[in-house]
C-alpha cells in the first residue's frame, strides 16, 4: 500500500474517533442535565471533562 493511501486511511479513522469522541462528549452533558441524582451528575460532568481527546485528535489531523 502506498504512502497515500495510508495517509488517506489515518485520515478516515481519525475523523471517525473525532465523531466518537464529539458523540461522548455530547451524551455525558445529556446525562448530566437530565439526571436528578447529585453524585451521578458530577460523575457525568466528571467524564465529560475527560473528554479532551477531540482536541488532541483535531490538532494531530492538522498536521498531515
Amino acid at each position: 500500500m502506498n504512502d497515500t493511501n495510508e495517509n488517506q486511511k489515518l485520515i478516515e479513522t481519525l475523523h471517525i474517533a473525532l465523531q466518537l469522541e464529539k458523540e461522548g462528549k455530547a451524551l455525558f452533558l445529556q446525562a448530566a442535565s437530565e439526571t436528578k441524582s447529585n453524585l451521578a451528575k458530577q460523575t457525568f460532568e466528571f467524564w465529560q471533562k475527560k473528554k479532551i481527546s477531540i482536541l488532541k485528535i483535531s490538532n494531530f489531523s492538522m498536521t498531515l
